[in-house]
């Protein structure tokens, strides 16, 4: 708005400069013609060519009401015409009384002269008009051509402030349309910011709602984790426990299963040993008893009696090393038993430890987890 002001300021000053300067130049015009004595053609030329300009300016404006454009320039035109008109009229009345008096100045200077002297003045004074007559019809003439030019630039600078004036209408009307414009914006934006200043709030208390959520789950994790923690040395002291028993427990089986071993082999030992015993012995004894035999077949039925009974007493021995062997293989029976129920509680340990690892790397993986979204949360309140 400011912008379209100046400029309208400039054009309008402007237009008042060169219309200063076209009342000067006519000023000018008119004491010329005034401080010179003019002949009634001369006169009557001047009054033609103000006549022409009157008219060329009577046709401008009568062509701008014919447009229907008439404006306040259009108005400022006509005035400026007609006191140009006065103007020219009052010049003429004053060439008028001038040319009389400077008749009666001349017919007093010859009064006193003779026929022949005042033929000879006036031939002088004619040749002295003549002169000062031609020199007026040149002066007259580039002063018609410089009011001619004059004018147009007066034209053009009126219509030029016709179209300055028509455009500062425009403007108007373009600024109140934008001052409605603004308004109406105005009032949107009030109308918006109270909406977004509403929202504002109600997102503000959704925020703080969704904080004061946030840190009582913060809490409740805190305490969450603090108990894992807790139960976390828990099970790492459990662990480590189990750990301890099942490797005593590993050393006790292995000690159970070399001294089951050692057992095993003894007892094999043993029984080789009293196979190869009884064997030798019955060998011997056979050997003795066929020697006896074959000595003493002849001996009579209370030798064959002893014999029997030694015969019996040896197969209630052999009887007993039976037994014996028995027992030894129901114990080894019973240690391979017992090494097979250890070896299948120690899988079962293995899997628990397995699982129990599975779940102490899971909450370790957790613990870190819930602490670094703690320590993100605490940086970003911070923040």
């Amino acid at each position: 708005m400011s912008m379209q002001d100046a400029q309208q300021q400039s054009v309008l000053s402007e237009t008042a400069r060169e219309a200063a300067i076209v009342a000067n130049l006519e000023s000018q015009l008119e004491s010329l013609l005034a401080s010179e004595p003019t002949t009634t053609t001369e006169q009557a030329n001047l009054d033609e060519a103000q006549a022409a300009t009157a008219d060329n300016n009577d046709d401008t404006t009568n062509s701008g009401d014919d447009n229907g454009t008439v404006t306040i320039a259009d108005k400022e035109k006509s005035s400026k015409d007609s006191s140009s008109k006065s103007k020219s009229k009052k010049s003429t009345s004053a060439g008028a009384a001038a040319t009389s008096r400077s008749f009666d100045y001349v017919m007093r200077s010859l009064a006193n002269l003779s026929t022949e002297e005042k033929i000879d003045a006036l031939a002088k004074k004619y040749a002295e008009v003549y002169d000062q007559g031609r020199a007026s019809a040149e002066k007259l003439k580039a002063t018609q051509k410089q009011l001619t030019v004059v004018s147009r630039e007066r034209d053009q600078l009126q219509s030029e402030h016709s179209k300055a004036m028509l455009a500062k209408s425009k403007l108007e009307g373009l600024c109140r349309e934008l001052q409605k414009h603004y308004k109406v914006v105005k009032d949107e934006s009030i109308s918006r910011a109270k909406e977004e200043e509403e929202k504002r709030k109600e997102v503000s208390g959704q925020l703080q709602t969704t904080i004061s959520d946030i840190q009582s789950q913060m809490q409740e994790h805190n305490v969450r984790n603090t108990k894992l923690r807790e139960e976390n040395a828990t099970l790492v002291e459990k662990m480590q426990s189990l750990v301890e028993k099942y490797e005593k427990r590993e050393e006790y089986v292995e000690k159970l299963l070399r001294q089951h071993d050692l057992q095993a082999q003894l007892a094999e030992a043993r029984l080789a040993q009293e196979k190869a015993q009884g064997e030798a012995e019955r060998a011997r004894f056979y050997t003795a008893k066929y020697d006896d035999f074959q000595n003493a077949i002849g001996k009579s039925n209370e030798m064959f009696a002893t014999f029997k009974t030694q015969i019996d007493g040896l197969t209630k021995k052999m009887r007993q090393l039976e037994k014996e062997r028995n027992q030894w293989r129901e114990r080894c029976e019973g240690a391979n038993s017992t090494v097979l129920q250890m070896a299948q509680d120690k899988a079962e340990n293995e899997a628990l430890v397995a699982s129990l690892r599975v779940k102490i790397d899971t909450l370790e993986k957790l613990c870190p987890r819930a602490s670094s979204s703690a320590r993100r949360f605490r940086r970003s309140r911070s923040r």
